[in-house]
């Protein structure tokens, strides 16, 4: 699992931006830090890869989920392979 963040600050302007209705779950989230701060402590059990997202744009955030995911698919399938 990923879990992308993002600063408070960033995600204002990021919403802002996309020129979109927000989701009422958003709403509820960027009104209350605490049910923010306890979604992130759930997500977290999970044990996810964690990308700071606050200093990417798009395509760097895009770049950041590939690399992390080349990443996995070379553990998963046992590269590099190991030399006797």
């Amino acid at each position: 699992m990923i879990l992308l963040e993002v600063d408070e600050a960033t995600r204002a302007r990021r919403i802002g931006h996309r020129g979109e209705p927000t989701t009422t779950e958003e709403g509820v989230l960027a009104s209350a830090a605490e049910t923010r701060a306890k979604v992130t402590r759930v997500y977290r059990t999970f044990e996810p890869i964690v990308i700071d997202t606050s200093p990417l744009d798009e395509s760097g955030v895009l770049r950041a989920v590939k690399e992390v995911i080349g990443r996995v698919q070379l553990r998963v399938h046992g590269w590099p392979a190991s030399t006797p």
